[in-house]
């Protein structure tokens, strides 16, 4: 096994670290951030859904007037009128779907991104994130796409729940131990899709982070051309990422071929409950009791039924999978409070941005003389950083800090400007004492620009 292969078993046996709200709490926030895009999703789902059992219907209505094994309610052309009917309604329930998805999609990103930004940037600036460059930007790529998708098909449950509930009424009507009998293969496979959903974290956990890895070593190598050229390292650094490329290929194709088994599954019930009709309908066929039109209602269900089963075990594996998605995201906010990814603010999609608003300069923000004592830190896992570092500057001083390269001279104004959180020491302006660093050292008291200015490495 590779190291990178030890790495993700490794990891994917331990919760991911930072403070992340449940799965459940992620989505129904985003629902009560744009409730009325959702419910008119939902509305549109619904008038897709119960529509579709028109279809059917006529369906039955057809093969009983061919037959003629039962009496009809409808004539061929009052068949074709209803059907026609029923598909321009489809239609504008389709049409409703279009125009509520896109927009519930983009703002709910835009909110999590936003949140995630934010809380990433109120960290000391100089502290290195919790994981490479690659994953920070998979989390804010495929991560946060997944809580808007589950939330959207959660409306696509509902529908096919609606659509079902009034299919099995409608099928026990006609007879009840022929429907018992053609549901129970879905009852059976619902039962295995729940057995699966710790196999299925465990596969999409894997998958996610084999594919941080290469999208930071990626951007790593992206930044450091000149130095491996130098080193003429260049066939080494393709053999690497051959090497990881090809563990994130057996990751993923573990997820996916995991989670396609597992719809096959769901998806071939539908064969098996159109055979036990087939066996068991026939004496019933014959004695009048259940009619060519019958039969062809009941296939029609089913197919429709098949898709709740598969539909629902994919929600199942779905939801487990947000779960570590969450977890992902909470990681690299660490330190952040609970609820801070799923914060309700404004969100700007359509140009009218807010003003911009600077801070106005008062009296207290110029400089008479700035006083640090003690100023101390050191990087973790180390022994280098700065220790006991006093400091006077006074209104209208010119001063330069020299060293040779890693003395601290970097350091020191990192620590001194709250990028990097000081171990010890005090810091007065005009004597009076600074408690937060990183939010006293800003605009129009200060102005620092770093050597190479970075946001994730």
């Amino acid at each position: 096994m590779t190291a990178m292969a030890e790495e993700i078993k490794s990891y994917t046996n331990e919760k991911e670290g930072g403070s992340a709200p449940p799965a459940w709490k992620v989505i129904l926030t985003m629902v009560r951030f744009r409730p009325t895009l959702w419910l008119m999703n939902l509305g549109s789902m619904l008038v897709l859904m119960l529509f579709w059992q028109v279809p059917g219907l006529l369906t039955r209505e057809f093969f009983n007037l061919l037959t003629g094994d039962a009496p009809v309610t409808f004539d061929i052309w009052a068949i074709i009128a209803f059907l026609f009917g029923s598909e321009l309604v489809r239609i504008m329930g389709i049409l409703g779907l279009v125009s509520t998805n896109v927009p519930f999609f983009v703002h709910s990103m835009t909110l999590l991104r936003k949140n995630l930004l934010m809380h990433i940037l109120k960290r000391p600036g100089a502290s290195a994130l919790p994981d490479s460059p690659g994953e920070a930007i998979s989390r804010f790529r495929g991560d946060v796409f997944e809580i808007p998708l589950f939330a959207l098909w959660i409306n696509d449950i509902l529908g096919l729940v609606a659509f079902s509930a009034v299919a099995v009424a409608v099928m026990l009507s006609i007879s009840v131990p022929i429907t018992l009998l053609a549901l129970a293969p879905f009852i059976f496979v619902t039962g295995i899709s729940f057995a699966a959903t710790n196999r299925i974290e465990k596969y999409r956990r894997a998958s996610r982070r084999a594919a941080g890895i290469v999208t930071g070593f990626i951007g790593e190598f992206f930044g450091a051309v000149q130095a491996v050229k130098v080193a003429t390292a260049e066939h080494s650094v393709v053999e690497r990422f051959k090497e990881l490329n090809d563990e994130r290929r057996r990751m993923t194709l573990k997820d996916v071929l995991f989670n396609q088994v597992l719809s096959s599954i769901f998806r071939n019930a539908i064969s098996i409950g159109t055979g036990v009709i087939l066996i068991i309908a026939a004496q019933s066929m014959r004695e009048g009791a259940f009619t060519v039109g019958d039969f062809a209602l009941f296939v029609f269900y089913l197919d429709a039924i098949s898709d709740l089963t598969a539909f629902a075990g994919l929600l199942i594996a779905r939801y487990r999978q947000i779960g570590v998605s969450v977890e992902r995201m909470g990681r690299l906010m660490e330190g952040a409070p609970q609820d801070a990814l799923i914060e309700l603010s404004e969100v700007y999609m359509d140009g009218n941005f807010p003003a911009v608003v600077y801070p106005a300069k008062s009296s207290e923000d110029h400089l008479r003389a700035l006083d640090v004592t003690g100023l101390s830190y050191t990087y973790p896992g180390s022994e280098h950083g700065i220790t006991g570092i006093d400091l006077r500057l006074e209104r209208g001083d010119f001063v330069v800090i020299t060293g040779r390269v890693g003395s601290g001279k970097t350091t020191l104004l990192r620590v001194l400007l709250g990028l990097l959180p000081k171990d010890a020491g005090a810091v007065h302006w005009n004597g009076e004492p600074v408690e937060k660093l990183d939010t006293f050292f800003v605009p129009p008291r200060c102005a620092y620009t770093a050597q190479v200015p970075r946001l994730f490495s």
